[in-house]
C-alpha cells in the first residue's frame, strides 16, 4: 500500500489522483503542506523549514506525474482550486511506502530554482505569517518576528533588551567614577579623623559614589528609573555648568554642551529601557 505524496499517510483503496498541473495551481494560490509534514520532510532531507518549503515548491514546478493524495490532503488542495478541480478515484501510482514525494524532494542546492521561486517569496502557510519588515515566515502565535524581532502587526522592530555600545560605555564610566569616589572617601578617612566638617565631606563622597554605582547597575540593566535619574542629574549638571561661566569658568561651556548632548540621547532613546 502506498502513502500520500504530501503527508505520508497510508492511502485507502479509493485514493485520489491529482494532476501535477493542479498541484502547481494550488501552490500558486497559496497552498502549502501541513506543518508536521513539512517538518518531517525537512528532517529527512536535513533542511530548515524555510529550505524545505522552497524545495517543495521546486518539486511542484518540475513534477509532471499525478499526485496520489489521502482524503484530507485532497480536500485541502480542492479548497485552493475551487470547484473546477476534477479528482477521480484511481489506483494510486505512488512511490514505495515511506518514499512520498514530499519526503524525497530534492534540496535547493541540487535543483536549479525556477524563475517563479527566484522572484516570489514563499506564500505564508496556514500557521505562519510573513514578517512585514523582513518577510521571514514566523508562527502566528508569536508577537515578534523570529529573525528581526519586528512586531508582526506594525512591522516596527523592538529594541528593548538590546544595550547600545555607547550606553554600555557610559554605564562603565559611571561605575568607575563611583568606585573612585569610594576610594577617595576611604583614603581621606584614613588620613583625617572622621569628625567635624570632614565628616560631611566623607559622607557626601560615600553617598555620591553609591549613587553612581547604582546608576551604573541600572543603566547596564536598561532600567527606566536609572534613565530618569540620569536625566535629572545631567540636567542639574548642565545648569551648574552654564551658571559657572559667569564666575569665569570658561570650561563650563564645554561641560554644558557635552551634558546637553548626553541628555538629548537619553531623551530620544527611551525605547531601550523597560
Amino acid at each position: 500500500m502506498g502513502v500520500c505524496d504530501i503527508c505520508n499517510a497510508p492511502l485507502p483503496v479509493d485514493a485520489k489522483l491529482v494532476s501535477a498541473a493542479d498541484i502547481r495551481k494550488a501552490a500558486t494560490a497559496g497552498y502549502r503542506p501541513p506543518s508536521h509534514a513539512m517538518l518531517q520532510a525537512g528532517v529527512l532531507a536535513g533542511l530548515s523549514s524555510e529550505n524545505a518549503e522552497a524545495a517543495w515548491l521546486q518539486q511542484v514546478q518540475q513534477d509532471s506525474t499525478d499526485w496520489a493524495l489521502c482524503a484530507a490532503c485532497a480536500l485541502d488542495i480542492n479548497s485552493f482550486l475551487g470547484a473546477s478541480t476534477q479528482t477521480a478515484p484511481a489506483v494510486p501510482q505512488a512511490a514505495p511506502p515511506g518514499q512520498a514525494k514530499l519526503a524525497s524532494q530534492p534540496t535547493p542546492a541540487s535543483v536549479p530554482p525556477t524563475a517563479s521561486a527566484e522572484t516570489k517569496p514563499p506564500a505564508p502557510s496556514d500557521d505562519r505569517i510573513a514578517c512585514p519588515a523582513c518577510g521571514h515566515l514566523t508562527p502566528k502565535w508569536r508577537s515578534e518576528c523570529e529573525q528581526c524581532r519586528a512586531n508582526l502587526s506594525s512591522g516596527q522592530r523592538s529594541v528593548q533588551g538590546e544595550r547600545p555600545g555607547c550606553l554600555s560605555a557610559y554605564a562603565i564610566l559611571q561605575g568607575i567614577a563611583g568606585v573612585i569616589l569610594f576610594i577617595a572617601a576611604i583614603v581621606s578617612n584614613s588620613e583625617n579623623a572622621f569628625g567635624g566638617s570632614d565628616a560631611w565631606i566623607l559622607l557626601f563622597l560615600f553617598a555620591l559614589g553609591g549613587v553612581q554605582i547604582a546608576l551604573a547597575w541600572g543603566l547596564w540593566g536598561l532600567k527606566k528609573w536609572a534613565r530618569t535619574l540620569t536625566m535629572v542629574l545631567i540636567g542639574i549638571n548642565v545648569a551648574v555648568s552654564f551658571i559657572s561661566i559667569f564666575t569665569g569658568n570658561i570650561f563650563g561651556i564645554v561641560s554644558g554642551f557635552i551634558g546637553l548632548a548626553i541628555l538629548n540621547w537619553f531623551q530620544k532613546n527611551g525605547e531601550y529601557f523597560s
